[in-house]
C-alpha cells in the first residue's frame, strides 16, 4: 500500500476517532488493506478513551499476530488500559518494555498502572526514577495514585513538592486531592484546598470538584452544609449530587433528608434499587 495512502487512511481513522463516531473509526480501520503500527496505535488509544479495555487488547494482539512491532506509545496506551484484574497482561507488558528506553511517557503509565493495582510503593519508585523535571502528567498519575490508595498526607505532600518545583496544579490534581481529603476524614484540609483551587490558581471549579466536596461534607457528617452546598451550586444539581447525599444519609442515619434526597434522584432518574436500598436502610434504622 502506497505511503500516501496508508497515511490518508491513517488519518480518517484518528478524524472519526476523535469525532466520537466509534464505527466509523472501526469500519475505516478494518477496511485498511494494510496497517502499519500508526493504525493499530489510534484504534488502540480510541478504545481506551472509550472504557474499552478488553477491545484494546484483543486489538494488541491482533497487531501482534500480525506481525506489527509495538512501540512505546502503543505499550503507553495499553498500559493505561490495565487495571488490577489484567495484572498478568501488565507484567508481560512491563516485561517487553526492557527494550525500550524509558520515557515520561512510559513512566506515567507505569504510574498510573501499578496505583490502579494497589502498588503505591512501586508508583513511588517509578514516580522518582523519571528523569527531572517531571512533567505535570507524571506529578497528576502519582498524586492521584496516592490518593486513590487513602494516602491523603502523602497525596498532600506531593502537592507541595509539585508547587515547590513551579509547576502549577491543574484541576485534575485537585480532583484527586479532594477525593483524599473526603475518604481520609480530612475536612478542613479538602475545604481549604477547595477554597485554594480557585482563589490562587484561577482554576474553574468543575461539577466534578463540588461533587468531591458535597461527598467531603456528607462524610463528615455536615449534611445540612452539604444541602446548601447543593442548592447553591452555580448550576443545576443531577441525580449524582442527590445520591452523594443520600448515601451520606444513611451513614449518618438521616431519615427526613435521606427522604428527601431520594425524591430528588427521582426526578432525575427512574428508581433503581441502590436508591430503595439506601432508602428502606435508613428507614429501617
Amino acid at each position: 500500500m502506497p505511503a500516501r495512502d496508508l497515511a490518508s487512511g491513517n488519518g480518517l481513522v484518528s478524524g472519526y476517532a476523535r469525532l466520537g463516531q466509534w464505527e466509523s473509526a472501526r469500519a475505516a480501520f478494518w477496511s485498511l488493506p494494510e496497517r502499519d503500527v500508526v493504525s493499530w496505535n489510534t484504534m488502540i488509544a480510541a478504545c481506551v478513551e472509550r472504557d474499552r479495555p478488553q477491545e484494546s487488547f484483543a486489538l494488541f494482539r491482533q497487531m501482534d499476530l500480525d506481525g506489527v512491532a509495538p512501540n512505546r506509545i502503543t505499550l503507553a496506551s495499553i498500559l493505561s488500559a490495565c487495571d488490577g484484574s489484567q495484572e498478568n497482561i501488565a507484567h508481560a507488558l512491563i516485561a517487553g518494555l526492557r527494550d525500550l528506553e524509558p520515557d515520561a511517557m512510559i513512566g506515567t503509565a507505569l504510574v498510573i498502572l501499578y496505583g490502579r493495582c494497589g502498588s503505591c510503593e512501586k508508583s513511588l519508585e517509578i514516580f522518582h526514577q523519571m528523569e527531572e523535571p517531571r512533567d505535570p502528567g507524571a506529578w497528576n498519575s502519582i498524586i492521584a495514585a496516592l490518593a486513590r490508595n487513602g494516602h491523603t498526607d502523602a497525596a498532600i505532600a506531593m502537592l507541595r513538592r509539585l508547587e515547590c518545583e513551579g509547576i502549577g496544579p491543574d484541576f485534575a490534581v485537585f480532583n484527586s486531592i479532594l477525593f483524599a481529603c473526603s475518604h481520609g476524614g480530612s475536612l478542613c484540609e479538602g475545604y481549604a484546598h477547595f477554597l485554594i483551587m480557585a482563589g490562587d490558581y484561577g482554576i474553574a471549579v468543575s461539577s466534578s470538584h463540588f461533587m468531591c466536596l458535597i461527598d467531603l461534607l456528607g462524610r463528615a457528617g455536615k449534611l445540612e452544609a452539604a444541602e446548601e452546598l447543593i442548592d447553591s451550586m452555580p448550576f443545576e444539581a443531577d441525580g449524582l449530587a442527590w445520591t452523594i447525599l443520600l448515601s451520606s444519609c444513611k451513614s449518618h442515619n438521616d431519615v427526613e433528608r435521606g427522604a428527601m434526597a431520594a425524591m430528588r434522584v427521582a426526578e432525575f432518574e427512574s428508581w433503581e434499587s441502590s436508591t430503595y436500598v439506601m432508602l428502606s436502610s435508613i428507614m429501617r434504622n
